[in-house]
This record gives C-alpha cells, sequence and structure tokens, in this order.
C-alpha cells in the first residue's frame, strides 16, 4: 500500500510541479524567489530520492533500508529550512509597506531560529534513531515553525488595504501543507513507537494528500500570470 500511494504520489505531484514552475517562469520568479528555488529543489530531490524509495520495496535488503533511511533525512534536513525561507519570504513581501517591517522580519527569522533550537533540543538524543527524533522534530517545525509565521502572515494580508490574491493563495496551500505534514508525522512518529503499519500508511496519505493540495494551489495562484507584476521589488 505505501508503495502504490508513492507510485500515485509520483504521477501526480511530477507533473503539477513541472507545471508551477512553468507557470513562475512566465515572470513570477522575479516576485517570488524563494518560492522558485524551493520548487526546483523539491522536485531535483523527488526525482533523485526515486531509485532508493523503489529500491527499499523491491530488493527488501538491508543496505537498500540504510540508503533509503539516510536520503529521506537528508531530504527532509534540505527541505525544512527551504520551507521556512519560504515562509519568511513571503512576511518580507508582505510587509514591504509596513513602517514596522525590520522588526517584523527580524521577529520571524529569530523565532524561526528558536523554534528549531528548542525543538532540536528536546527530541534529540544519541541513542534515538534518526527516523524517531527527524518526525519529531519535523512536526514541531511544521506545526510551531512554518504553520505558526504562515498564520502571522494571513493576518498581515488580511489587515492590509490592498488585498493580494496570489500571496494568500500560496500562504493557504503552504498553511495546508504545514497542519497536514504535522498530523502525518505525528502519527509516523507513533507508529514507529507502536510498530503499528496501519497508522503509519495513514499518516503518510495525510501528508501525501496535503502536498499535492498545496502544489495544486501554487499552480492555481500562478496559472494565469502574465508577468504584469514583475516590476514590483523582489523580495
Amino acid at each position: 500500500m505505501q508503495l502504490a500511494l508513492q507510485l500515485i504520489c509520483w504521477a501526480i505531484g511530477l507533473p503539477l510541479m513541472l507545471l508551477v514552475i512553468a507557470a513562475l517562469l512566465r515572470g513570477g520568479y522575479r516576485l517570488f524567489p524563494v518560492l522558485f528555488v524551493y520548487q526546483i529543489v523539491d522536485l531535483l530531490m523527488t526525482v533523485a530520492g526515486m531509485p532508493p524509495y523503489i529500491a527499499y520495496y523491491f530488493q527488501h535488503q538491508a543496505a537498500a533500508r540504510a540508503l533509503m533511511a539516510q536520503w529521506s533525512w537528508w531530504d527532509d534536513l534540505l527541505l525544512l529550512p527551504l520551507v521556512l525561507a519560504v515562509v519568511i519570504g513571503l512576511i518580507f513581501r508582505a510587509t514591504e509597506n509596513i513602517r514596522s517591517r525590520r522588526m517584523m522580519r527580524a521577529a520571524s527569522i529569530g523565532y524561526a531560529t528558536v523554534i528549531a533550537g528548542i525543538s532540536f533540543l528536546v527530541h534529540y538524543g544519541p541513542e534515538m534513531p534518526n527516523g524517531v527524533w527527524m518526525a519529531l522534530w519535523i512536526r514541531d517545525l511544521n506545526f510551531f515553525g512554518s504553520a505558526v509565521l504562515d498564520l502571522a502572515l494571513w493576518a498581515l494580508l488580511l489587515r492590509s488595504r490592498s488585498k493580494d490574491s496570489r500571496l494568500l493563495l500560496v500562504s493557504g496551500g503552504l498553511g495546508i501543507q504545514f497542519t497536514g505534514e504535522a498530523i502525518g508525522d505525528s502519527l509516523r512518529s507513533m507508529a514507529v513507537q507502536h510498530h503499528s503499519r496501519p497508522l503509519s500508511f495513514t499518516g503518510s496519505l495525510i501528508t501525501t494528500l496535503v502536498d499535492l493540495l498545496c502544489v495544486y494551489i501554487i499552480w492555481q495562484a500562478f496559472r494565469h500570470y502574465k508577468g504584469g507584476d514583475a516590476k514590483r521589488a523582489a523580495v
């Protein structure tokens, strides 16, 4: 079931990622450069991770399991800072015309750093497998880090006199992804502790659905972009 779910995710997700990148190339990458970089890195990491994932399920060897675990660890370690950078970049853009923008930008960076550090100190243990503490750390970064910052971004956008529908869509899609991934990671960490395959599959299913939904929403935000806003300063 896990392999079938992953194959469906690739079949739908990879074309969606390409559509998002193509839409951003029309000019949106100038306004959202960090989001553009994240989409490219996410696509490359997804493609590069396909062989280890397939080998893990078909070879059933210790070496394949170790490679898959190591790849997942590095994938999360690379993409998590990028995700936080995307949200902070969106906050930078949303505060362009606010007088207290320097303080708000510094606060967002400081908050993300503190959350990442505290969560790492709480969950990391030399005796714990990487998969256990990483799942808990990722959950905290998604929920207490990215999701809270995204909620603050939504508050800024709703209070703003000039409504940026594109920015609202992107932040909304990311908010759905962060919340869903936090739930999925919690279920998968419980599955590791209790050796429960149903819990693991449920967590993976939730994570897959919210990831695909987020990419779809971002594509909708930029699919009709004609570059008319490209004169605005990039974040």
